[in-house]
């Protein structure tokens, strides 16, 4: 096994993720709301060159939030968050980047993804 190889199997991914979750209910209103705190990775681009060089991307907490509202009993209408705050990944090293023709600011895994906040509006009709 190579060390490209290994560094890929052993730590592409974080070694811990916590959750915290709550979900609120009142009348006509709900509220969830997610909290999670991913530990870091390391990152290579490549198996040779300036992409070998391991890259550390750091921890990060990311917080999930979504407001849903039943005008009627059978229909809900929302509004949400992932990645409420637009949390990126830690930018990689201008070396890194150039051994990829500079296309990349961030790695391209991340637990979290590397396309920043997703905001949303939803509806819902049960029948």
């Amino acid at each position: 096994m190579n060390e490209y190889t290994k560094e890929m199997v052993l730590h592409s991914a974080p070694k811990n993720r916590e959750q915290i979750s709550v979900n609120w209910q009142y009348k006509k209103w709900s509220v969830f709301l997610q909290e999670m705190r991913y530990g870091s990775i390391t990152y290579m681009a490549a198996p040779t060159g300036a992409g070998a060089v391991p890259f550390e991307q750091n921890p990060a907490f990311i917080t999930n939030l979504e407001v849903d509202y039943k005008p009627i009993p059978r229909w809900t209408i929302g509004v949400g968050a992932n990645n409420l705050g637009n949390k990126y990944p830690t930018r990689i090293s201008s070396a890194i980047a150039n051994s990829q023709q500079g296309l990349a600011k961030y790695a391209s895994y991340s637990p979290y993804g590397f396309n920043g906040g997703l905001y949303y509006v939803k509806t819902s009709l049960d029948f």
